[in-house]
């Protein structure tokens, strides 16, 4: 399976409410690509697998951007 078609599959499995959890298939230098899991603060994501249709998964909290922040 591609990691795209990976990260989609992966999100259609997960169990939490609409705008919670995003899912993406990021470059690796380990594994050719993994599946990153953003979960919004103070919501706790159950049941994530490690791997997930052979790619590896990886679980961080969505940074927080306020109104105010600056990019360079």
């Amino acid at each position: 399976m591609k990691p795209l078609d990976a990260a989609k599959h992966l999100y259609e499995t997960l169990t939490a409410p609409r705008g919670t959890v995003n899912v993406a298939a990021v470059p690796d230098t380990k594994s050719g690509y993994l599946l990153q899991i953003w979960v919004a603060p103070g919501y706790v994501l159950r049941d994530v697998p490690s791997t997930f249709d052979g790619y590896p998964v990886r679980i961080d909290a969505r940074p927080r951007i306020s109104a105010d922040s600056r990019f360079a």
